[in-house]
């Protein structure tokens, strides 16, 4: 996390706790911790996302079309590999549509 968020967030911070409390709602150190930190990171994790879509974009030379499709496949390779869907494909249907022939073998070869 960079300072510079840190610091220029402190008065969201404030209207943060200022909410809850004005609000009169007991609100748990973790979930406010959470809420916090979620608000500082967005923009720095975006930034990064911004940085990695240019980077492909420039080096890939390929259309918008086609980098929303790489990034999708991307994200939904790393779903099916969190969830190991190749290896219950067999007896969940949901997961075998999902993942579809053509999908499955750009994870067995990856």
């Amino acid at each position: 996390m960079a300072i510079h968020t840190v610091s220029r967030s402190r008065t969201t911070v404030g209207a943060f706790i200022g909410t809850y409390v004005g609000a009169g709602l007991l609100v748990g150190g973790l979930a406010l911790a959470g809420a916090i930190l979620e608000y500082l990171l967005h923009g720095d994790f975006r930034d990064r996302y911004a940085e990695l879509f240019r980077l492909i974009e420039r080096v890939s030379g390929a259309s918008a079309d086609e980098l929303r499709a790489f990034l999708a496949t991307g994200m939904l390779m790393n779903v099916a590999a969190a969830l190991d869907l190749q290896a219950v494909a067999d007896r969940e249907p949901w997961a075998g549509r999902l993942l579809g022939e053509e999908f499955a073998a750009k994870l067995r070869d990856a």
